[in-house]
């Protein structure tokens, strides 16, 4: 996956080849530590759950119409279903790029500083030349999921049952 990295501390624009395994060299002061946690940041919980609420409170660029599907279907029904791979297939750069614009928003509580400004934060992410990846990692994570899943709901069914 392809990312770019625009005014963050000193780096003024940096292109990121990133892999399941990305290793940031550098001297002191060059930016490394907070491209990381920037990408943390965007990739990890505090993104998702800043994403999330200003989702639900309609202040993203990007409606999802699996989403919304599926938000009303809860609320109608009790339980919904997304078809993850199906999601990401359609929309994961899309996602990930409109989590990337509201991080400028967070950042500075995420980087638990006062002294640094990221309203000119840019982060762009290109899945295109490994979006197959992207998919089978989702893949593989949904059914790793879906089998502790099962494991732990059929554990609690048999302790029903006793």
């Amino acid at each position: 996956m392809k990312v770019e990295i625009r005014n963050l501390g000193v780096i003024e624009k940096a292109e990121i080849d990133l892999k399941p395994l990305t290793v940031f060299i550098g001297g002191n002061g060059e930016g490394k530590t907070w491209a990381a946690y920037t990408l943390s940041a965007i990739f990890g919980q505090q993104g998702y759950e800043h994403y999330w609420k200003a989702y639900l409170d309609g202040n993203t660029q990007q409606r999802y119409p699996t989403l919304d599907s599926a938000l009303q279907q809860l609320l109608e029904e009790g339980n919904a279903q997304i078809d993850a791979i199906q999601f990401a297939k359609d929309y994961a750069e899309t996602y990930i790029n409109d989590v990337a614009r509201l991080a400028p928003n967070w950042m500075r509580s995420f980087m638990a500083t006062d002294r640094a400004n990221f309203n000119d934060l840019e982060v762009h992410l290109n899945l295109a030349e490994t979006k197959a990846e992207f998919l089978e990692r989702i893949k593989a994570a949904s059914v790793q999921r879906e089998i502790s899943l099962n494991r732990k709901n059929s554990l609690e069914s048999l302790n029903a049952i006793k």
